[in-house]
């Protein structure tokens, strides 16, 4: 019988032991062995590919790129440059962070908070989850465009209602360490909270590694990094012309140059020991103050527990109650989102924090206080950014203070000024309302044109200004204590009012240097734009943002004046108060900002 019987394909293990097998032929070898090799090619390549996503020391190592020795070398130049002992004056102010130094810094933090009460375990305790962050040293921040610095990820998937971290409020660095550090009879009551800090910040950044606070100055950015107007070069500042930021910046310039003359001539003068010119220079100053304005936070403790208000104060005052300005290490790695609604807030520490804390976690504090949280106000998914909210501001606020602009921002907002003039009617009376009013009448009033609103405060505010005696008649009021600012009054005033209000804006749009066109243009040809600077590329979105914004205020203000007439009529027949409104007493005095807004699309009254 043949030996090539068929073999059941279902038993192959029979298969192989009666196969025969075929001895390759030369060709056969070596289109084998070109097969392999670009089979190895094409890993290769995608290994190559996927480890080139990777920065920073360790898959350098991996892809052959550096020493193990030179990791050591870096590492010794960073702890010389970033943070070590220098006897005369600050270093490293100004330079850009390597990826591998901010990785050594980064994991000197997390030791230096865990060592301190701060839980950042990967594995869950006693009640408690793995912790939720991973620090990483570079993100991108897509609202803005620009690269965010530092920032804090998902590990995992997180659920709304998660605690990020719960931070011991003595770890922070406020007015009242520098009262312990440099003594109440140095740093008073007086003294505001912004310079404190600052000057602490100067002091322990000086001190090097001697600094209980050294892990986490090692992580502050250069101002370079955070970049807010007031640090610009004149012929940047030059693009925010006409843009309130340009105003803001002038004034906090000003400002920082007097404090630091004052500085000057008392403190530093009195007690030169504490603070030498050498190290307390101007630069330093500014440092201290960027760092300041865009990390510090305001905070209500639960309990009384800080002392740099004067005990003295009467109940009521806004001092009184221990609100506590100050930096607080690891949280203020949180970037800004407008939409989030998380904030940082103090609580006390739960009972499982308090336990994981113990004996032996650290001896600089006593964790008897108020512990920093933040809670997530949404999911997040893994390896997504964590946000809270810097409050909201604005636009030109963003840039000033943080050093960036939103290319979505609900916020966002343009202000326009109005003041009284002695040559508008019943100029006297309107005066002294003002002034019972408690505004002062000599200095412009300043009302936001947002998004997609304007504020009814603003409305009312021109209806004082352009209102004359005839028209209040008309209205049937007595003087302007009787008159309620807050409903439509006549066709001809409310039409006045919106030629008003579009004429200053105009104006502001007048004011730039560049056309709505012509930053459009810029902005979209990408080969230009993306080789200006980054204070360049923010300075011109926001001023385009701001013009678009004008230019939308214009267009719902003309649209306004379909409604007016219809408005009044309603007026006329009382239908313009709410039903549930109409037997309750409205106020008829005016009261300042009312944080009411009018909708573009509707008919609602003024």
């Amino acid at each position: 019988m043949a030996s090539s019987s068929r073999v059941p394909p279902s038993s192959v293990l029979r298969q192989f032991e009666t196969e025969d097998f075929v001895e390759e032929t030369p060709q056969q070898r070596r289109a084998r062995k070109m097969a392999e090799e670009q089979q190895n090619v094409d890993v290769k390549r995608l290994y190559d590919d996927f480890m080139g996503q990777f920065k920073g020391p360790l898959p350098e190592l991996i892809r052959g790129e550096r020493k193990l020795g030179d990791l050591f070398k870096r590492r010794e130049e960073a702890e010389k440059e970033f943070g070590g002992i220098v006897p005369s004056k600050l270093k490293g102010i100004r330079g850009v962070v390597p990826d591998d130094i901010k990785s050594v810094q980064n994991s000197r933090l997390k030791s230096w908070l865990k060592q301190n009460g701060v839980y950042l375990e990967d594995a869950s305790d006693w009640g408690l989850a793995p912790h939720s962050c991973v620090l990483v040293s570079e993100i991108q921040d897509d609202n803005a465009g620009e690269s965010a610095g530092r920032g804090l990820v998902a590990a995992r998937q997180v659920i709304k209602g998660t605690e990020l971290f719960s931070i011991p409020l003595q770890l922070c660095i406020t007015k009242t360490r520098a009262m312990e550090i440099f003594g109440k009879d140095v740093i008073d009551f007086e003294m505001s909270d912004h310079v404190a800090v600052a000057l602490l910040l100067i002091h322990e950044k000086a001190k090097g590694q001697d600094s209980f606070w050294y892990p986490y100055l090692s992580v502050l950015p250069p101002i370079d990094e955070i970049n807010p107007t007031f640090v610009w070069p004149e012929e940047d500042l030059q693009l925010l012309e006409a843009s309130e930021a340009l105003v803001a910046t002038r004034a906090i310039q000003r400002k920082l140059e007097r404090s630091y003359l004052e500085l000057t001539q008392t403190l530093f003068k009195d007690r030169p020991d504490l603070f030498p010119l050498d190290v307390f220079t101007f630069e330093a100053y500014l440092w201290a103050m960027v760092q300041v304005t865009s990390r510090c936070v305001s905070l209500l403790p639960t309990r009384s527990e800080d002392r740099s208000r004067d005990p003295n104060l009467p109940p009521g005052n806004e001092e009184y109650e221990g609100r506590i300005i100050g930096m607080v290490p690891y949280a203020d790695l949180l970037n800004h989102s407008p939409f989030s609604v998380a904030f940082m807030k103090c609580s006390p520490p739960s009972a499982f924090i308090k336990r994981f804390r113990g004996e032996g976690v650290g001896s600089f504090f006593t964790y008897t206080g108020d512990d920093v949280k933040v809670v997530t106000d949404r999911a997040y998914r893994a390896t997504e950014q964590f946000y809270i909210s810097y409050g909201a501001k604005p636009n030109h606020e963003l840039l000033v203070q943080y050093g960036f602009s939103l290319e979505r921002n609900p916020h966002n907002a343009v202000p326009l000024r109005f003041q009284m003039l002695p040559d508008l009617p019943m100029y006297k009376e309107k005066i002294e309302f003002l002034k019972a009013n408690d505004l002062d009448p000599d200095l412009p009033q300043a009302f936001p044109l947002g998004e997609d609103r304007y504020s009814s405060e603003m409305i009312e505010y021109l209806r004082l200004l352009l209102i004359d005696e005839e028209t209040l008649k008309e209205l049937g009021a007595r003087d302007l204590f009787t008159l309620d600012f807050t409903r439509v009054t006549t066709e001809r005033l409310e039409n006045e009012i919106v030629d008003v209000i579009v004429e200053a804006a105009e104006e502001v749009l007048k004011g730039y240097p560049t056309s709505i066109e012509e930053d459009e243009e810029l902005v979209n040809n990408k080969s230009i734009f993306s080789v200006l600077s980054k204070r360049q590329r923010m300075a011109i979105r926001m001023r385009l943002l701001e013009k678009r914004l004008l230019k939308r205020n214009i267009a719902a203000l003309n649209a306004r004046r379909k409604l007016i007439k219809s408005q009044v009529q309603q007026r006329e027949k009382g239908l313009d108060i709410p039903p549930d409104m109409v037997n309750i007493s409205r106020h008829r005095y005016y009261q300042g900002p009312l944080g009411n807004v009018l909708p573009f699309d509707t008919g609602a009254p003024a």
